[in-house]
């Protein structure tokens, strides 16, 4: 019967290798079993199997040797049952290595557990208080990278980096930092704090919104732009009313100037001694046009305040003023906009049916107390935007707003007269 010695320099080789490569892929399958926590037995045959090979990887060495220094081998192995074992245990391998998988693809594993969690597209990282990294992803690996240039080692001091803005990128800080990566992606983060077998464990959490910023970006633009239009619109709308009135106003004007032209003439040719003029009809025409000047002013129509007394109106509230509002140009704007915020806060907030706002000349200022028949307010005065829109108005003329709510409601605007 043949056997291992009586082989070939190269064809020993040959099987040497074949057994050195069972015993690799059986270390391989031990450690993969160990890794799923396949369970001891299946663990304990793949590891035998190795000691196994090892121990027949050393027999071969040992009959190699024997050959080469032309001393006869202690140990005989036939050939035939040498191909056999390494042949079932080549195809063992196999199905072990295929079982494994499929065992994988079945299971849920500690090691499944981490492939997915590092698969998931948003960055993740749990760690303790102490600041230790307890579990991270790769995507969380990649973000910190990019922004530190160094591994994780302290997720606390990280999270704290990210809050206060110390990394560069930052778009915004504060609880829901936002950063932009040198890649130009754009992440938001949050920390979350969780209790685990009564240890308090904190998770790091990055979302990508790089589509949904660029879309906020967007829109801020197209609302810009769009404030840009009204702002337009509603300056052509007043250029357009106060072209209409001046044409009134021009055609009024026109009216009187030719009257008073044809009441001189009359008057030239009754001072003339012209027997056909009428004295009674000269002064009725006198009359007319001395009442004409006496009652010169502006129209309802051509004050501004009428436009945002009409919109209170609309909306139920009355408007009452003490005092003659003043005419100004920039005050009629501040004024106009004084009315329409204060009757809103009146229907929104104090529940009220009428505003009245009075007005006064104190220590060369105008003065202008707003104040309402609804309800006090309970809670502290909150500046939103119409309060605060107006404040802006009024501190750019050197003026000032005083809001109070005890015992009601009022605001208290005072604009220096020289204002014009």
């Amino acid at each position: 019967m043949m056997t291992y010695a009586d082989l070939s320099l190269l064809e020993r080789r040959l099987l040497m290798l074949w057994v050195a490569g069972l015993v690799f892929i059986y270390v391989f399958n031990t450690a993969r079993s160990l890794q799923l926590k396949r369970g001891f037995l299946y663990s304990f045959h793949t590891a035998a199997a190795v000691a196994v090979f090892y121990y027949i990887y050393n027999i071969l060495g040992r009959i190699d040797d024997a050959v080469l220094e032309g001393m006869e081998s202690v140990y005989i192995i036939p050939i035939s049952w040498l191909l056999a074992a390494l042949l079932f245990f080549t195809v063992y391998s196999l199905y072990l290595i295929v079982a494994v998988n499929r065992w994988k693809k079945n299971n849920i594993s500690g090691l499944s557990i981490k492939e997915s969690f590092d698969s998931l597209p948003t960055a993740l990282c749990f760690f303790l208080q102490s600041g230790v990294p307890r579990m991270t992803n790769k995507e969380m690996e990649k973000i910190v990278h990019e922004l530190c240039g160094e591994e994780l080692s302290d997720a606390g001091r990280f999270w704290l980096s990210l809050k206060y803005g110390e990394r560069d990128g930052c778009i915004i800080a504060g609880n829901d930092p936002i950063y932009q990566l040198p890649d130009g992606r754009i992440f938001s983060f949050s920390l979350r704090e969780m209790t685990v077998e009564k240890n308090k464990i904190y998770e790091l959490i990055g979302n990508n919104i790089t589509e949904e910023y660029r879309l906020n970006e967007e829109l801020k633009e197209k609302r810009t732009e769009a404030r840009w239009i009204n702002e337009r619109l509603r300056t052509l709308n007043k250029s357009i009313t106060r072209i209409t009135a001046e044409k009134e106003v021009l055609a009024a004007k026109i009216k009187i100037h030719n009257e008073f032209g044809n009441l001189l003439l009359y008057s030239k040719s009754y001072l003339a001694g012209k027997a056909d003029i009428d004295r009674k009809k000269l002064l009725t025409m006198w009359r007319n046009n001395n009442r004409l000047f006496e009652e010169a002013g502006p129209e309802v129509w051509q004050s501004t305040y009428s436009s945002a007394v009409e919109d209170a109106e609309r909306l139920g509230v009355k408007v009452v003023t003490n005092g003659q509002l003043p005419e100004n140009a920039l005050l009629k704007d501040i004024l106009e906009t004084a009315i329409k915020v204060q009757v809103n806060n009146t229907l929104r907030h104090a529940h009220g049916h009428t505003v009245y706002a009075s007005y006064s000349i104190e220590g060369g200022k105008y003065v202008i107390v707003f104040e309402n028949d609804g309800n006090a307010p309970t809670e502290e005065i909150r500046e939103g935007g119409g309060i605060g829109n107006l404040r802006r108005m009024v501190e750019r003329t050197g003026g000032s707003l005083v809001l109070s709510q005890e015992p009601q409601f009022s605001m208290k605007l005072e604009i220096p007269m020289e204002v014009q």
